[in-house]
This record gives C-alpha cells, structure tokens and sequence, in this order.
C-alpha cells in the first residue's frame, strides 16, 4: 500500500477517533521522505514534540521510504493531464 497521506500517519499517532483499520499495519507501507517533515510539524504545531520523542520514529521506521529525485519533484509540480476525452 502507498501511504502518502500524511493524516492516515497522524491519525494512528495521535489515536484520533478516525484512523486506518489496524490490519494496515499489517501491510506494506511506502512514503516519500516527506512524511518525515509532516508528521514532525504536526506534533510540533499541536506542542506535543517533547511527548513524542520516539514514537514517531518507531511508526516511521515501518514504512518504506522512498527519497524524491529531482525527475520526481519536476513533475509533481508540474500540470497533470486532463482526465476527460
């Protein structure tokens, strides 16, 4: 499975009342190295960095993280093509 939603990750952090099922846990997780970054800001906007020391990277350290090269990047921000006819 690729996780690249980062709410799905903070979700299961943070034990919010709407997360992922447990199974997908179970499964393969990938993510881009941004995920990293995300779910360090969302602990440091919420104030609960110095809480979750470990945690995170615990969680993290089961994904599979992939690094984005520059060909990545380049069309990501690009246009997407139109999906109509």
């Amino acid at each position: 499975m690729f996780c690249r939603d980062t709410s799905v990750a903070d979700a299961h952090l943070l034990a919010e009342d709407r997360q992922p099922p447990a199974s997908l846990l179970d499964e393969t997780l990938v993510s881009g190295r941004l995920l990293e970054c995300e779910v360090g800001t969302t602990l440091h906007r919420r104030g609960l960095a110095g809480l979750y020391r470990e945690l995170p990277w615990l969680m993290i350290g089961r994904v599979e993280v992939l690094e984005f090269t520059r060909t990545v990047v380049a069309r990501a921000l690009g246009a997407f093509p139109s999906l109509s006819p």
